[in-house]
């Protein structure tokens, strides 16, 4: 939900190159593209191919700005697909019925299938990747952990992995040629990946470039303020957007409707807030100083609500935008 740090972004774009270098995803990308032109393709669906040879290594680093450029320059085949995946989801045809640039476009959607899936099954760079990033919260809604943990036994062979999904901010089914473009994967939970977002086009809001936090804010809507403290159904939380991008990120992700299911953890900072004293705080400061513990008021807070309050540390922990409003909400 916050823009993800640029030190960060750096370590885990530099793990990315070297994957691409050791499995010479270039290579294997223009060998296979060369093959591909020999089922004799269309002339327009030829020079897409021909793009791709020329541009793989680009199209693998573009950033955002980039990505939408060689979507741009690769419409013929991105229409192509398309119309192949609305044709096979309404089972019009067969995929063994396909023909055309519209088989050709299929295989080259495929194939990039295959290199992401290798990639995603390659624990070292895939959780490496994640782990450099630095995000333990969803960047989308920041309700659910994301990060990566490998276990090894005495072999150093996986026991157990945990990672959350990579949603590809250009849905690979329409755009296969930035499948492993580094800017275009984005580790993101379940919820917001495959149940939301799904194939839905391109987001106005990326976490590497921007940040969602600064144009958000959480505020509780109050309808019975003697019962504030006793019952959750005495308020509701109410999520504003301050950019359209904001609102459309909202919306696709359902962030009021789900964030309701979290009003017992505003009810237990309400309560805080209200009854823990400065004498309470004060004793906290004197066993920290005591035991030589370095602390800022943050830190303070942190301790006391559970959860981070300040923005650089939102995606830390799930709920740390809502915890971080709400206790200043109650001044």
């Amino acid at each position: 939900m916050h823009k993800i740090q640029k030190e960060n972004i750096d370590k885990a774009y530099a793990i990315f190159l070297e994957y691409i270098s050791i499995e010479k995803i270039d290579n294997k990308i223009s060998e296979f593209l060369e093959n591909v032109k020999n089922n004799n393709p269309s002339e327009k669906l030829s020079a897409n191919i021909n793009y791709m040879k020329n541009n793989i290594d680009k199209i693998l680093k573009a950033d955002v700005k980039k990505m939408k450029e060689h979507n741009d320059n690769l419409q013929y085949i991105t229409k192509n697909l398309e119309t192949t995946i609305a044709k096979l989801q309404a089972k019009t045809i067969t995929e063994a019925g396909l023909s055309g640039d519209s088989s050709i476009a299929r295989t080259i959607s495929k194939n990039f299938e295959k290199l992401y899936n290798n990639f995603i099954k390659n624990k070292k760079y895939s959780y490496k990747i994640i782990e450099a990033l630095g995000i333990k919260a969803c960047p989308y809604c920041n309700i659910n952990y994301t990060y990566a943990a490998i276990n090894y036994d005495e072999d150093d062979k996986p026991k157990y992995s945990i990672k959350p999904h990579y949603d590809h901010y250009y849905p690979k089914s329409i755009y296969p040629y930035l499948a492993l473009s580094f800017y275009n994967l984005i580790p993101s939970c379940p919820s917001c990946n495959s149940s939301l977002k799904g194939n839905k086009d391109y987001l106005p809001v990326h976490p590497y470039t921007k940040s969602l936090a600064s144009m958000i804010n959480f505020r509780l809507e109050v309808s019975d303020i003697k019962n504030l403290y006793k019952q959750e159904s005495a308020f509701s939380i109410a999520i504003d957007a301050n950019s359209t991008e904001a609102e459309t990120h909202l919306n696709l992700f359902k962030l009021t409707d789900r964030y309701q299911y979290h009003k017992d953890v505003v009810r237990e900072l309400l309560i805080k807030k209200k009854c823990y004293s400065l004498e309470y705080i004060n004793s906290i400061r004197q066993f920290l100083d005591e035991n030589g513990i370095f602390y800022t008021d943050d830190f303070i807070d942190c301790i006391i609500t559970g959860n981070y309050t300040t923005s650089e540390n939102i995606n830390k922990r799930p709920l740390s935008k809502l915890n971080q409003d709400i206790w200043k909400f109650f001044i």
